[in-house]
């Protein structure tokens, strides 16, 4: 049988008070259960156990009245089964009780014991004039030995008080003097809890000092949080050998892996700089601090478009942190929305639970508005043009951006004005046409596409692209003579439009 001695599992939960925790557990009532780390049992079975120890000496024993008045110098035989999915361990335990003249008597193990799921104790009195009465106290002691479990089920004992050896040894219902009936004492949980998270809600600027887009609505010069991971230990206080204290670095390593995932995470870098630079990669960071004044050290960072991953995080900076990180200001801001992975790796005999990465983290929105027309040509005997709603009461500087590529495939923007911008007038349409924007490459029959970003809200303003044939050149192509029309509403990055 392949065994794994735990005995640096123990937990004492945050439910149980420090007087409760470490005492014997009482089958008379409902005893609270000794709770040990669920990350300890990967794999356990009936040819891989788990033995749990009783860290302090006294977490697993147990204790229960006589519950019966016995004859003076009459034995008694009391009986603790465990549930089949544990059974004592190589050492028997042994019990004590106090008969009537409060003398404290020990047992023999009559049967059972080590490596069977029940043990039969036989007590005798301490002198012909004693006897075991109903509130004569009885204290099953493992002696640190523990049990061996086959799963992570559970584990649960009864104590029965019999009058005879062949009674205990063969019992039923009916025979018994006393039955404390089947307790709880074991049970499992997860000692790394699922964190809770604070998730980061930014907003991209449109009217940003830096340019459009290119900062956030609040400017944090240390850096904006992403979002906070809060409360990853379920408890501080569970015990090691003996009582001893430990935190997460009993469960884990200190080479935890943090990995945000995006879409657009470019905005953290200028066009020059590539993901592995220093200033690049000192722009992303975790911090203890809601305000990311402070940076947690001894971190490894990488970082590209889609993803910020931070390894090697000690175990002990894993209760509350938050991730941060600042714009590089020449790059535009992407909204999106970002998920998060925690990937733990454990220490010898534990495996705990990583996070998954469809945890939301947090956002990113753009206030303002941006519009895009993917399809827009300027060629002889052609309207092309813009229609621009504003259904705002305010009148507000639009800005239209060109882009085409050349011949080799490269992008560019237009040659000559290749930023144009315009009054949008409130409650309103305003009419753009596309030489305005582009006059350089006018009439070459270039294909474009066009951006508008407006310091409106996005519900306030809406759009089209209008391209036709005049058939008289000398027409503006408002009258009846326009052919050829071709029109679509124009797209807003991110959505369905």
């Amino acid at each position: 049988m392949k065994k794994f001695n735990l005995r640096s599992v123990a937990v004492a939960v945050a439910a149980l008070s420090a007087g409760s925790a470490f005492a014997a557990l009482s089958l008379d009532g409902t005893p609270t259960a000794n709770v040990y780390a669920s990350e300890a049992m990967a794999g356990v079975s009936a040819s891989s156990t788990r033995s749990l120890e009783d860290g302090t000496g006294t977490d697993l024993d147990l204790s229960a009245a006589h519950g019966y008045t016995l004859g003076l110098n009459v034995q008694t035989f009391v009986r603790v089964d465990l549930s089949s999915n544990a059974e004592f361990k190589t050492t028997s335990p042994s019990a004590i009780a106090v008969d009537s003249l409060n003398t404290t008597v020990a047992a023999t193990v009559s049967s059972g014991g080590a490596g069977e799921s029940y043990v039969v104790f036989s007590f005798s009195p301490s002198s012909s004039t004693a006897r075991f009465t109903t509130t004569s106290n009885i204290s099953v002691i493992l002696n640190s030995a523990g049990l061996e479990v086959t799963d992570s089920n559970p584990v649960t004992a009864r104590v029965r008080v019999f009058e005879t050896g062949t009674a205990a040894v063969n019992p039923t219902t009916s025979n018994a003097l006393k039955d404390s009936s089947t307790k709880t004492i074991v049970t499992y949980a997860n000692y790394l809890a699922t964190p809770t998270v604070v998730a980061g809600a930014l907003t991209a600027d449109v009217s940003a000092t830096a340019g459009v887009f290119k900062n956030f609505t609040s400017i944090n010069t240390n850096g904006q949080s992403l979002g906070q991971i809060d409360g990853t230990v379920t408890d501080t206080s569970f015990l090691l050998n003996g009582g001893t204290a430990a935190g997460a670095g009993t469960v884990v390593t200190d080479s935890t892996v943090l990995t945000v995932t995006g879409t657009d995470f470019s905005w953290i870098k200028s066009s020059s700089e590539g993901y592995t630079a220093t200033a690049v990669l000192d722009r992303v960071f975790l911090s203890s601090a809601a305000n990311c004044a402070t940076s947690i050290n001894s971190i490894t960072k990488t970082a590209s478009a889609t993803a910020l991953t931070f390894a090697n995080i000690a175990a002990s900076n894993l209760t509350d942190f938050y991730v941060c990180a600042k714009p590089e200001t020449t790059t535009a801001i992407g909204a999106q929305t970002y998920t998060y992975t925690l990937s733990y790796n454990g220490q010898s005999g534990y495996t705990p639970t990583s996070v998954s990465g469809t945890t939301v983290l947090g956002s990113i929105a753009r206030n303002g508005t941006e519009l895009m027309a993917p399809f827009a040509t300027i060629r002889t005997g052609y309207t092309s043009r813009l229609l621009l709603t504003n259904s705002s009461s305010t009148e507000s500087t639009v800005t239209v951006t060109g882009y085409y590529r050349n011949n080799a495939g490269t992008l560019q923007s237009c040659t000559g004005t290749s930023t144009s911008s315009f009054t949008l007038y409130a409650g309103a349409v305003t009419e753009i046409p596309v030489t305005s924007i582009c006059s350089a490459i006018s009439n070459n029959g270039r294909y474009l596409s066009l951006k508008v970003t407006a310091n409106l809200p996005n519900a306030s303003v809406d759009g089209v692209y209008q391209q036709f044939k005049n058939a008289d050149s000398a027409l503006t192509g408002y009258g009846s003579d326009v052919t050829e029309n071709t029109q679509y509403t124009l797209i807003r990055p991110g959505s369905a439009d």
